[in-house]
C-alpha cells in the first residue's frame, strides 16, 4: 500500500496520512506509543494500556519516536515531558502540524502542571495528565475516548 507523505517544515519528519489509520480501525486495534524516560514508569503505562486491550510499545526518548511514528498508525501517544532533548511541547507541536496529527489522541505526561505550559499543550491538542495520579487522569481520558468510539461504532452499524 502506497501512502503519501508529507515534509514538515523545519523537521526531516514525514508521517503516513491519516487515511492508513482506517484500515487498523476496521480489525478493532487500538494502538499506542508510550514515551517515557524512566523505565519503570514507562513499564507501568504500557502495561495499564495492555491491560485494557491496546497494543503498545514504549521508548525512552521523544527523538526515538519519531522513525516509530512514521510506518505505525497509532491511536494514542502518551509522552512525559519531563525528557531531556526535545520538549513535550516541542513534540506535541511536530504531531499537531503533521497531517497524521489529525487522527492520533496526545497525552501529556507532567511532573507540575506549573513547570510547563499547559495551555500549549491543550491548543496543541494534548490532555495534560499528571504524573502523581497518572492511573486516574489516563484512565479516565481512555475511558472518554473508547466511550467515543463505541457510539461511532454503534452508528456507523444503524447506517449501513
Amino acid at each position: 500500500m502506497h501512502t503519501r507523505t508529507e515534509k514538515l517544515q523545519d523537521n526531516d519528519v514525514s508521517f503516513p496520512s491519516a487515511g492508513c489509520h482506517s484500515s487498523i480501525k476496521t480489525f478493532g486495534f487500538r494502538t499506542a506509543l508510550v514515551i517515557e524516560e524512566s523505565e519503570n514508569l514507562r513499564r507501568s503505562l504500557v502495561e495499564h494500556l495492555k491491560k485494557r486491550g491496546w497494543i503498545v510499545h514504549g521508548v525512552r526518548r521523544l527523538e526515538q519516536a519519531i522513525p516509530v511514528l512514521r510506518p505505525i498508525p497509532y491511536h494514542l501517544v502518551l509522552f512525559g515531558c519531563e525528557i531531556s532533548g526535545m520538549t513535550g511541547v516541542e513534540f506535541a507541536k511536530v504531531i499537531y502540524e503533521s497531517d497524521k496529527g489529525q487522527g492520533v489522541h496526545l497525552v501529556a505526561l507532567t511532573g507540575s502542571r506549573s513547570r510547563f505550559s499547559t495551555e500549549e499543550l491543550v491548543n496543541c491538542g494534548a490532555f495534560v495528565a499528571e504524573k502523581s495520579v497518572w492511573r486516574r487522569d489516563l484512565s479516565s481520558y481512555l475511558n472518554s475516548i473508547e466511550n467515543a468510539e463505541q457510539v461511532l461504532e454503534r452508528s456507523a452499524l444503524c447506517r449501513g
